[in-house]
């Protein structure tokens, strides 16, 4: 409700600004709203991550249903696929047998060292929605490879016309394309690609359970750009993926008391 509140908010605030402001200030504020769109799309993603290890809810089918509703569908997947190649990441961290690793390894925008004149080309790249249709592909691959029931199929079908021709009768379709699919393709392909990064890509030693992927303090900012809803606590959730993402603070702070981890743990 939070995130989903906060979209529906920068866009309503954009749209007003849009309409009654001069085009250099409305642009500019646009923007910004797709930056923060980006990032609340973002927080739905990492909801959705807990939807994938049944953390929403205790129920497994309410868990699925929220999961598929409201979190994976607006992001153009499904939670059903998703499930099945991060469940295979856990399985097989950055093995020839993780999908995630797969997909990356011959991946030049996840070869690192990189310059920082590299990388920000990289990022822009990305941010311009140049890489979309790389990422996009990337996308349907996973989902034909690991393709939903055929209910959810249709449901998600319904849903996507639904939302389509009530946009189309109110006059409001630009909305969906403002402020739904190209912050998906701008900013929010951005998010996760740093993200990815962050968690198990650039000085990875790769040797042991406590190096494959790694631990990120992030400042108050990075929380809010790039790190919604604990994501950042990666090393802790792959060694304890059933502790949901609001006790992973809690679960970091113990691991750090044993002396094993603490030495050894990618931080």
């Amino acid at each position: 409700l939070f995130e989903w509140s906060c979209i529906v908010v920068i866009a309503c605030v954009s749209e007003h600004v849009i309409h009654h402001f001069p085009i250099y200030i409305s642009t500019f504020l646009y923007i910004i709203s797709v930056i923060l769109i980006g990032t609340r799309l973002h927080a739905l993603a990492v909801l959705l991550h807990e939807a994938t290890h049944h953390r929403i809810v205790k129920n497994k089918k309410i868990n699925d249903f929220i999961g598929e509703l409201f979190l994976a569908w607006p992001l153009l997947t499904t939670l059903h696929s998703y499930r099945h190649n991060h469940l295979a990441h856990h399985r097989h961290t950055n093995t020839d047998k993780d999908p995630d690793w797969i997909r990356r390894v011959d991946d030049q925008d996840h070869k690192f060292p990189k310059s920082r004149q590299e990388f920000f080309k990289t990022a822009f790249l990305y941010a311009c929605g140049i890489k979309t249709f790389e990422e996009v592909k990337k996308a349907i691959t996973m989902n034909k490879a690991n393709p939903p029931p055929q209910t959810v199929k249709n449901l998600r079908s319904i849903m996507y016309l639904m939302v389509l021709g009530l946009s189309i009768y109110s006059g409001l379709s630009h909305v969906l394309v403002l402020y739904w699919l190209i912050p998906i393709f701008t900013s929010f392909i951005l998010i996760m690609y740093i993200r990815g990064i962050a968690e198990h890509y650039g000085s990875m030693e790769y040797e042991h359970e406590l190096n494959q992927t790694r631990h990120t303090n992030a400042t108050w900012y990075e929380k809010i750009l790039f790190a919604p809803n604990n994501v950042h606590y990666h090393l802790d959730h792959h060694l304890y993926p059933g502790v949901p993402f609001y006790n992973l603070p809690k679960l970091h702070a113990l691991l750090m008391q044993d002396a094993h981890y603490r030495n050894n743990a990618h931080i």
